[in-house]
């Protein structure tokens, strides 16, 4: 069969070292890979990582200034500039005849794979528009970003149904559904961090959408005892981290470990707590949410369609603020100790049946092959 060629676009570099896009273009750039596809993944500069292929995916460096700012708005844009320039390269530069944009903030320079006889393909991040997070004019910019998407790619994949239910409905736009996979992790119980079951987990990047700060308070007014908040996630909105989430560090049994790399022990860490609070607002297949899943962690999460749809809505509780949070953390408690077993395990098995990388690869291996003809 013939080898398929990829660009893969709009993340912070390979190997993941950020957050869920950056997981997701691994899995999917070593699947196609191991394959015998031709892959290119675009990083920034600033990566720790400064080889020119990993595992037989080709990886090519573009300037990002993202890293010399503070605050999201100039990092935004910085972002903004970064894609830009990907978009070029990747359309002058290198053979791939797939060019597959991880979100769409680059707007109108969207089109320009298509100008230059590339497929275009694009992976919505969420539905971004709608976050607290952006000011009216940023979110005005996505929302006019999410238009321009719709229109000039050959075709879109979103993450989860509520997202290719709105392209579909309102633009009429080709696309389809291609959730994200995770790996399935036991562990021997060596070597632990924190006797088990003894904290909760929060595993999110520090900005507002995932909620760490409702996360927290609502922590708080649960008054849960010894239990700890054992925090894990890069700051990647300094303002937002120092204001909401730094004050409480050392206080009422809350621990910020910061951003942790090493797999092992984060899969430790997902694999042994009372629960994970997923305070992912964004409508998507959040990734973070199916690796604690995949580790048999039982979960409390924010109440969204996305959500409830991976954890089936019987087998979690939910919260919307912080007041419904330490009702559903009192709640959890007062369950027994088999029944919060339970909630985990059908979580393991859920991700086992569903939400394998292979499947995911396999997808989008036959989005990829139905332009390649064309």
């Amino acid at each position: 069969m013939e080898k398929l060629s990829v660009a893969i676009l709009g993340t912070r570099g390979t190997p993941a070292r950020y957050g869920g896009f950056e997981t997701f273009a691994e899995h999917l750039s070593l699947g196609l890979a191991q394959q015998g596809h031709e892959v290119y993944v675009y990083c920034p500069k600033y990566q720790a990582y400064k080889a020119s292929t990993y595992q037989g995916v080709h990886l090519i460096f573009v300037s990002n200034f993202e890293y010399l700012f503070k605050n999201r708005i100039p990092r935004a844009v910085c972002n903004l500039f970064y894609d830009i320039a990907c978009l070029l390269h990747s359309c002058r530069q290198i053979g791939a005849k797939n060019v597959y944009m991880l979100g769409y903030s680059a707007g109108l320079f969207l089109v320009l794979p298509r100008l230059f006889g590339k497929k275009l393909i694009v992976n919505p991040d969420g539905l971004e528009w709608k976050s607290t997070r952006w000011g009216y004019f940023a979110r005005s910019w996505l929302y006019f970003c999410e238009f321009i998407s719709a229109h000039c790619s050959n075709y879109l994949i979103g993450d989860a149904q509520p997202i290719t239910d709105r392209f579909a409905t309102i633009y009429k736009a080709p696309v389809s559904t291609i959730e994200y996979g995770t790996e399935l992790f036991e562990d021997d119980g060596h070597n632990l961090e924190y006797p088990k079951g003894t904290y909760y987990l929060a595993v999110a990047r520090m900005v507002p959408e995932t909620k760490i700060n409702v996360i927290i308070e609502g922590f708080k007014r649960a008054k849960l005892g010894n239990r700890k908040l054992i925090i894990v996630g890069p700051v990647t909105d300094k303002s937002f981290f120092e204001s909401c989430v730094l004050p409480h560090i050392g206080q009422d049994n809350i621990e910020y470990l910061g951003a942790i790399y090493d797999n092992v022990r984060l899969k430790k860490l997902r694999a042994n707590p009372m629960a994970l609070l997923h305070g992912h607002a964004s409508d998507g297949t959040n990734p973070s949410l199916l690796e604690s899943m995949g580790c048999s962690s039982p979960v409390i999460s924010i109440d969204r369609k996305s959500n409830a749809k991976v954890l089936t809505r019987q087998n979690a509780l939910y919260f919307e603020d912080e007041d419904s949070l330490a009702s559903a953390l009192k709640q959890f408690e007062s369950l027994s100790e088999s029944e919060r077993h339970k909630m985990g395990m059908l979580n393991h098995q859920n991700v086992k049946d569903n939400f394998s990388w292979e499947a995911c690869v396999k997808a989008h291996e036959r989005v990829f092959r139905s332009f390649e003809s064309k």
